[in-house]
């Protein structure tokens, strides 16, 4: 058995189209965030149906309070390549990323090397 980690800051977000869960993952993982005494802030964006249907909500969560989330991405949950495509450039050597392989493989080159990516079909 794994040692446990100890988060005191904590930057995600969790992307894919609407009705996908984006959002509810966010608000869960915030609830239990919440209920474990750290502060959290979370942003949204959703787009309607008809322009894309694009859902995408951030959180960071932190012992100290923090007003707003950061640059860098510790976690993404990523649904879709137009999910990473938007999230990239916020990924770095220390983040990891879930990738959804339902709807085909992760592009390449699209992220740097040294981040640690977990492929998941999820649909």
């Amino acid at each position: 058995m794994t040692n446990p980690i100890q988060i005191d800051d904590v930057n995600l977000v969790v992307s894919g189209q609407g009705g996908d869960g984006s959002l509810t993952v966010t608000n869960m993982l915030g609830d239990l965030l919440r209920d474990r005494g750290m502060g959290v802030y979370t942003e949204r964006d959703v787009l309607s149906r008809i322009k894309g249907g694009k859902a995408a909500a951030g959180l960071r969560a932190c012992v100290r309070e923090r007003l707003v989330v950061r640059d860098h991405l510790q976690l993404a949950v990523i649904m879709d390549e137009e999910g990473l495509r938007a999230v990239a450039r916020r990924l770095g050597a220390d983040s990891v990323l879930v990738y959804d392989e339902s709807d085909g493989p992760m592009p390449e080159g699209v992220i740097s090397d040294d981040v640690k990516v977990v492929k998941a079909p999820f649909g």
